[in-house]
This record gives structure tokens, C-alpha cells and sequence, in this order.
């Protein structure tokens, strides 16, 4: 079983001795969005004509709206040592 704390990665300005206006505690997620003609039937498959992602979760985009509204952020969740999930660290440091 790992240690969280040796496997955090801690942004330079989210230092345990930093001061925040707003600390959130939530998921961020990478959205995943299809476009489609029409809704699905039950049971029924129907083709998608576009795709694209988007940064998400209900932590990401807290933090990232009181960041926008002058708010000194600390965000704390989880994601992977992925694509993605430098992706949505990304957007959360730039964002803060």
C-alpha cells in the first residue's frame, strides 16, 4: 500500500504553509462528449458525428470558477499519472 503524502504532487504554490480563500475537496474528471442527431431509443445504438473532451467534476470546476472570481484556491482530489490527468492539473494551475 503506497503512501499518499510520497505520491501527492504538490503544485509550487500549494505548499502546506499557503494560505487560501477557498479550499475544495472534489473530483476532477476528464468529460468525454459525444454529438449525436437525436437521443437513443431503449437498447438502441446510434452513431455519433462528433467528439470531444472537456476538462470536469464538481471539484475541478468549483475551484475553477472561484479562482475566476478572485479567490486564492487550494483543490484537493485525486487524478492519474496519465495524459489526462496532467491535462486536469494543467487546467487547474492555470486557473489558480
Amino acid at each position: 500500500m503506497s503512501d499518499f503524502a510520497a505520491d501527492a504532487t504538490v503544485l509550487p504554490s500549494l505548499r502546506a504553509d499557503a494560505e487560501f480563500d477557498v479550499c475544495v475537496l472534489g473530483s476532477a474528471n476528464l468529460d468525454l462528449v459525444a454529438t449525436v442527431d437525436r437521443l437513443p431509443g431503449p437498447g438502441e445504438t446510434v452513431s455519433g458525428s462528433g467528439y470531444a473532451e472537456y476538462p470536469g467534476g464538481k471539484g475541478l470546476n468549483q475551484a475553477v470558477a472561484a479562482a475566476r472570481a478572485g479567490c486564492h484556491v487550494a483543490l484537493v482530489g485525486a487524478v492519474g499519472e496519465d495524459d489526462d490527468g496532467a491535462w486536469l492539473r494543467g487546467v487547474a494551475a492555470d486557473d489558480h
